[in-house]
């Protein structure tokens, strides 16, 4: 029996440790997925950004049409 007791026991911390492995895995791509994110707001408020100044640029010509003789 003690036999039986030991090999359960080194399959628990051999499950153990493959638990700890794996999450250790997922907070690493969890944090990547995070970061891939993060550059995809970034561009996408950078466009937005970018996308108003030419909204402005374009009403300040037609403007400066509008007052030109």
């Amino acid at each position: 029996m003690p036999r039986v007791t030991l090999s359960i026991a080194r399959l628990l911390r051999s499950n153990q440790q493959l638990a700890i492995a794996n999450a250790g895995k997922a907070a690493a791509e969890t944090a990547k997925v995070a970061e891939e994110t993060q550059s995809l707001i970034d561009l996408t408020l950078g466009l937005d950004v970018d996308g108003t100044r030419q909204s402005i640029a374009s009403i300040e010509r037609r403007l400066d049409q509008l007052e030109e003789p």
